[in-house]
C-alpha cells in the first residue's frame, strides 16, 4: 500500500514556504529514473524506472 495523507477540506492551509533553490511541483513522466534513484540510495537495490512505473505509478490508486 502506498502512503497515503488525506485531509478533509482544504480550508485554511498553511502556507508553504519553500527554502532557496527548492521548488513544489506535483509528480512528472520523467521522474520515474529519479523516483527509482532516490529508492535505491534509501534503501539499496537496482530498482530501474521501468520498476518505478509498473510498481507504483501505473496502480491505479496512484494520484499525483
Amino acid at each position: 500500500m502506498q502512503l497515503r495523507m488525506i485531509r478533509t477540506n482544504l480550508l485554511n492551509l498553511p502556507e508553504i514556504k519553500m527554502p532557496s533553490g527548492y521548488r513544489l511541483r506535483t509528480y512528472q513522466e520523467n521522474d520515474n529514473w529519479h523516483w527509482a534513484n532516490i529508492i535505491n540510495s534509501s534503501f539499496g537495490g537496482d530498482r530501474t524506472d521501468a520498476d518505478t512505473r509498473e510498481q507504483i505509478t501505473e496502480l491505479p490508486e496512484f494520484e499525483p
